[in-house]
């Protein structure tokens, strides 16, 4: 069977183990009782009449809120109870109504409309990932042999007591005559994996766009993001990588310099340990779920959430979570594209079935979208973490909550996959699509309320 780590979402990188073997990259809401029933709805009434020009309007009252009314439903036409109606409105108008501290404030330009349930949908490019580990049986190192025997010319080229796997993928390669072993789909030499990836692009977007709510996202922004995690993105990625390998050889020199130079480099130098802990088969499943998460899950999340952080420091950031979970898909897309490219330069062309370039362009490109939405919905929750003037334990708390979801799901599938365990594998990207799914519908049910009662202070207003 095909060794699982290729299927590792973490890309090539340029951190090095110490034997030389390059690293593979890869106040509350509202009690429950006051929520609509079932089978009903409410509707506002409308607003009272204006009297003549010196006499003062009547103001729109809560109580006025009938069942069955013939004014405008309120956001998404979710029924409701009269009961109920009166005494939320009449929370918010009066101010002693708190929303959850973990959300923002939500403000006159928000919405809080359902995302179109299509999003649902989304699971079914994750059955590339299920048939490939459920079913398929590939032994390359079985192919490799065929290959060789098919050839003989290929032994008297390597000579006398060389084995095939001996030589390097592209030493090998290069004896064979159409440059690829038995069963591979594409040759060593060729670009079909950018052409697999600019359509996988234009393919995952364009899915995004359709399945998921925009709001005020504009089209241009999905490409905008995906691009610039997929070229800045890896390359600050790479620059982070490159500094790990050289954090033991200074440490000595940062602690005398500076101390924050020092921490910097000492977590350089705990990254360096943690990607070494993970792409060592030999670690138990703990420590190797240690390496991943924290060192190869921690940097990838981060930098497809630069986006998003960027996004929220601008002069009109993002202003509903729908928009923010919207960059944070196109990032994870990009970042994912990248990757399977790399990927498949490095370690498919040549060797691998071309079910394994389904795999890598769609699922593992799927999975990446849906741990950056994760992180994106999560960072817009706590989107005054991009303000100054945060005391630094206190940030740091508040962005490991924000981030430890999508790196426990990304390092645990990871981790996974290197020690062989496809089954726990896919319930992991099952899972990881579960608790993005969960998320959509949290953040839905808690900012419905703040639209509501922002729909009726601007009706009462307008009265």
């Amino acid at each position: 069977m095909t060794s699982l780590s290729g299927l590792v979402c973490a890309a090539p990188c340029l951190v090095q183990a110490a034997n030389a073997t390059p690293l593979l990259p890869l106040g509350a809401p509202p009690p429950i009782s006051q929520l609509p029933d079932d089978g009903e709805e409410f509707r506002l009434a409308p607003p009272a009449r204006r009297g003549p020009p010196n006499i003062r309007p009547v103001q729109l009252a809560p109580a006025l809120v009938t069942r069955r009314a013939t004014a405008v439903a309120p956001v998404g036409g979710e029924p409701s109870s009269d009961a109920a109606a009166p005494a939320l409105l009449d929370s918010f108008h009066s101010g002693t109504a708190k929303l959850p501290s973990l959300f923002p404030q939500f403000g006159p330009h928000q919405s809080g409309h359902h995302p179109r349930r299509f999003y649902l949908l989304f699971v079914l490019t994750l059955l590339p990932l299920a048939i490939h580990l459920v079913y398929e049986r590939d032994d390359l190192r079985e192919r490799l042999t065929q290959t060789v025997q098919h050839h003989p010319e290929i032994g008297r080229q390597l000579g006398k007591g060389t084995e095939a796997d001996e030589l390097s993928p592209d030493a090998l390669l290069d004896l064979l005559p159409e440059h690829r072993v038995e069963g591979a789909y594409l040759p060593r030499d060729t670009w079909a994996h950018w052409f697999f990836g600019g359509l996988a692009l234009v393919c995952a977007l364009g899915v995004v766009g359709l399945l998921f709510d925009r709001r005020e996202a504009k089209l241009w922004h999905l490409p905008a993001a995906s691009l610039f995690t997929s070229t800045f993105g890896i390359a600050f990625l790479w620059a982070i990588q490159f500094l790990a390998v050289l954090a033991p050889s200074v440490k000595v020199f940062a602690f005398r310099l500076s101390r924050l130079l020092a921490v910097l480099v000492l977590l350089l130098w705990l990254i360096l340990w943690m990607y070494q802990l993970s792409l060592d088969p030999a670690e138990p499943f703990p420590l190797s779920l240690l390496g991943f998460t924290l060192g190869v899950a921690l940097c990838e999340e981060t930098v497809k959430s630069l986006p998003v952080w960027i996004n929220l420091r601008s002069r009109s950031p993002v202003r509903s979570w729908q928009a923010a979970c919207i960059w944070g898909l196109c990032s994870g897309i990009g970042y994912g594209i990248a990757e399977a490219i790399q990927y498949s330069a490095a370690y498919y062309n040549g060797y691998e079935p071309g079910s394994i370039y389904a795999v890598r362009f769609i699922s593992c490109v799927a999975l990446h979208a849906i741990w950056g939405g994760i992180v994106s919905i999560s960072l817009f929750s706590q989107a005054e973490l991009a303000s100054p003037g945060w005391e630094f334990s206190d940030w740091f708390a508040r962005c490991a909550l924000v981030y430890f979801p999508a790196m426990f799901l990304h390092g645990l599938y990871d981790t996974c996959l290197t020690h062989d365990l496809p089954g726990a594998a896919l319930a992991t990207a099952v899972a990881s699509f579960g608790v993005f799914a969960g998320l959509i519908e949290y953040s839905y049910r808690r900012y419905r309320f703040q639209t509501l009662a922002e729909n009726a202070r601007q009706r009462a207003a307008e009265g």
